[in-house]
């Protein structure tokens, strides 16, 4: 497998539009292979990316994955974004594109017209400050973020009342420490009355260490329910090649 020829967005150069690879065969032809992928990004007349068409080579065509729609107020800002995911009900069913992940009502810290993804409106220069939610697991969610620049890049807050009949609230705080890796913590708090029980709380923080190379350290993930539960556990060892400094062993 090669890859032949990869193109970047002229406004987001960190965003690959395409990428073309392909298989050799014995007689030195080639055929393109599921590592091929492409993104198409409509702009509108500000520049404003206003939806991006991710596609993967798949089964000798190429099949719509992922897409984000952005639509924006009269400020330039993001009023909404909707993302939909290539969804199949079953093996007779055809794939076709389903909405997993919506944001209303936006308002932002700041913007600048250039969401590719669902997963940046919490970072860099585009900084979410609140929404109204709906996901495939939970509807009517209410959304706040702040950005206390201090201990955290941002700690987010889920109010909703799950099954319309308890009241729920999260609060993810989340730190990025670059290459060397990441941590978060997230509260949650669940009022039970309404079915004659009692109020319930749980704590659960994911942490991810790296090494200069790239190498996990360690990856925790526990819960805190009244004890602690390790929901997993990985730690890594790197031995350095005294002449070069590089890894030699990874354990």
């Amino acid at each position: 497998m090669y890859t032949a020829k990869i193109e970047y967005d002229a406004v987001r150069p960190d965003v690959v539009v395409s990428q073309e690879a392909y298989d050799i065969s014995s007689d030195g032809s080639k055929a393109m292979n599921e590592d091929s992928y492409k993104q198409v990004i409509e702009r509108d007349g500000a520049g404003n990316i206003t939806a991006v068409h991710s596609f993967t080579w798949y089964n000798n065509g190429w099949l719509e994955v992922q897409q984000l729609e952005t639509t924006y107020n009269s400020d330039g800002k993001p009023q909404t974004l909707t993302q939909s995911v290539a969804t199949q009900k079953s093996a007779a069913d055809p794939i076709e594109l389903a909405v997993n992940e919506a944001y209303a009502d936006c308002t932002w810290q700041q913007t600048n017209g250039q969401i590719a993804y669902v997963d940046e409106i919490m970072s860099g220069s585009n900084l979410i400050t609140s929404a109204k939610v709906n996901m495939t697991s939970q509807s009517d969610i209410t959304m706040t973020v702040e950005y206390p620049e201090e201990d955290y890049d941002y700690v987010m807050t889920y109010e909703y009342n799950y099954l319309t009949m308890f009241p729920t609230k999260s609060v993810t705080s989340y730190k990025d420490f670059g290459d060397k890796g990441s941590y978060s913590k997230t509260v949650f708090d669940q009022d039970l009355t309404a079915a004659g029980a009692y109020p319930v709380q749980s704590i659960n923080q994911i942490l991810y260490t790296y090494d200069d190379y790239g190498n996990l350290l360690e990856m925790q993930n526990q819960t805190y329910y009244g004890h602690t539960i390790i929901n997993s556990w990985e730690k890594g060892t790197v031995e350095n090649d005294p002449a070069t400094g590089y890894p030699a062993t990874y354990i």
